[in-house]
């Protein structure tokens, strides 16, 4: 699992062929929305990244988590879902991102 952060600016892009390497390796890539939430800046990290993510994964082995620090920061999963959709998931992908892509991962490290 790559945890992503988005409170800055990350010091290098995302290549497009070393995320389809890792995912061949079934490497997962984890995206913290919870930055977003606090401020605008972080916010715009935030939205360049997922859509870079979006671009190499397809949505596959994608995992949205939260990274909260306080409650107000947790978000439902149809809040979560609108986001997957905000950064270009279709409707079906969204849902399986949401829904299935962390167990999935728990599946397979458990073999």
């Amino acid at each position: 699992l790559i945890s992503l952060h988005c409170n800055e600016r990350m010091a290098f892009e995302l290549n497009p062929l070393d995320v389809q390497r890792a995912m061949e390796r079934n490497v997962y890539f984890e995206l913290c929305y919870a930055p977003s939430i606090r401020d605008n800046q972080s916010r715009t990290y935030t939205m360049q990244l997922a859509k870079q993510l979006f671009e190499s994964t397809k949505g596959h082995k994608l995992i949205l988590s939260s990274e909260a620090e306080n409650v107000s920061e947790i978000r439902n999963p149809a809040d979560i879902f609108y986001f997957a959709k905000a950064i270009g998931l279709p409707n079906d992908l969204a849902k399986f991102t949401v829904e299935k892509h962390c167990e999935q991962l728990l599946y397979t490290r458990k073999k």
